[in-house]
């Protein structure tokens, strides 16, 4: 048996938005060779013992990796590499099927990042630093390191807030004494010098520097200011949806960490006004007109977006997508020769899943020796790098055998699929990594 690793890999855009990056490549690699693989109650060396995914489209990438159960020796690590070069290293979870992502295995399973040399680094103690004490005070005995706060007379003659770090014990003496530094202390950090206004005529406003290139002035505090912003969370209908459905009159419930005082729903058509207090709504119903949404393209995505704002506060927004997909399939089958990958033999195929691409892990039932495995998926989403048996991680001779068999779906929309089959027969089940 063995535990998936599932995870993403994307960098962020200037909006700190990810993005994922499609089509790199990652490693699984145990940290000691040779290590044994139990494959159909036998433990074989893999011939590499490094593993390697691809990327898909969306940036996601698949491994399974052996319990420790599974290979010998048992307590052999793997390491992970990423794009980036950065390599996790850790026991593959016992009895865990996942999937995991590489933060998971962080947290709770006790991955960690190394060097080159397999070492994951350790932290070094340093200076145990400052002790801070509060405001300066006669009364309080003062150890090395304590840190104070002291009205500090050498700014001009008005006193200001200074800090100082204690050097040698003391008790009563003061840092600063007719403005000259005590031997006892020193500065952490001096006063800016002539003070700023300390009050504004209005209340509820505060200092600002530097506005409009003019000197300083007072402005309004408001509530983002003192606060976290206003953020609205919109939540809408399952996705992905098979591509020809209807999705009819779609509901959905939106949160909020503070009251709204107004917010719209736009499905990209134009905003409608909805009814407080903005936390249930759907279509058909309320403010909001019966409306349906029908996609036949493959991917084809609608969004609604949430726009809310706060009393007196600015607009924030929120959105939710639903997908149409098309159906892949996948079996063991006996191969019915020239002529028989039709559209009927495809649609046979007991597996199938909505996907917006073709890269996944396929899990083929066992062919008995005389049973090949076949994969059919859109021609549209291209063709396969490899397909790799996960467990031994070696490549599975795979051939295309249809090409463009017209398919319609259940819900009459037509799509063009290419049919997949492996070159030999199998005889025990096998897990396959198509990417």
């Amino acid at each position: 048996m063995a535990c998936q690793i599932v995870d993403l890999v994307a960098k962020f855009d200037p909006g700190n938005i990810p993005q994922p990056i499609p089509y790199v490549s990652v490693f699984a690699e145990p940290s000691v060779i040779p290590v044994f693989i139990l494959s159909s109650s036998i433990f074989r060396e893999p011939f590499m013992g490094r593993r390697v995914a691809s990327t898909d489209v969306n940036g996601q990438f698949t491994f399974l990796l052996p319990w420790p159960s599974e290979q010998d020796p048992a307590l052999a690590n793997w390491i992970i590499t990423l794009p980036d070069g950065s390599r996790w290293m850790g026991l593959v979870p016992q009895g865990v099927s996942g999937p995991l992502t590489i933060h998971d295995l962080k947290i709770h399973y006790g991955w960690g990042l190394i060097d080159n040399n397999g070492v994951i680094p350790v932290a070094i103690e340093g200076d145990p630093g400052l002790n801070w004490v509060g405001t300066w005070s006669s009364s309080v005995p003062y150890e090395a390191n304590d840190a104070v706060s002291f009205l500090d007379p050498t700014g001009g003659g008005i006193p200001l807030i200074s800090s100082f770090r204690c050097l040698i014990a003391n008790l009563n003496v003061p840092p600063i004494t007719g403005g000259v530094l005590s031997p006892d202390w020193a500065y952490i950090a001096q006063h800016g010098g002539s003070p700023v206004p300390d009050f504004s005529s209005s209340p509820d406003q505060f200092l600002r520097v530097n506005d409009a290139a003019t000197a300083l002035n007072w402005v309004t505090l408001t509530a983002d200011m003192i606060a976290a912003a206003f953020i609205p969370t919109l939540s809408g209908p399952a996705s992905p949806v098979e591509v020809g459905s209807t999705v009819v009159n779609p509901a959905f419930t939106a949160s909020y960490n503070r009251p709204a005082a107004a917010a719209t729903l736009n499905d990209g058509t134009g905003a409608i006004g909805l009814t407080s207090p903005f936390t249930a709504f759907a279509y058909g119903s309320g403010t909001l007109p019966p409306r349906s949404y029908t996609r036949t393209g493959i991917n084809a995505v609608v969004t609604w977006t949430l726009t809310a704002n706060e009393t007196g506060g600015p607009s924030k927004t929120s959105s939710a997508s639903v997908q149409w997909e098309a159906r892949a399939y996948w079996d063991t089958a006996v191969d019915p020769g020239i002529g028989g990958y039709t559209a009927a033999f495809i649609t046979s195929l007991t597996g199938n899943a909505l996907e917006p691409g073709f890269a996944r892990t396929i899990a083929f039932g066992a062919g008995g020796g005389t049973k090949k495995m076949y994969y059919a998926f859109p021609t549209s989403f291209g063709t396969p790098a490899r397909f790799l048996n996960i467990d031994t991680g070696f490549a599975i001779p795979f051939s295309k055998v249809g090409s463009a068999v017209s398919v319609t779906s259940t819900f009459g929309v037509t799509i063009n699929y290419d049919l997949w089959g492996s070159d030999f027969a199998v005889v025990g089940a096998v897990n396959a990594g198509v990417s």
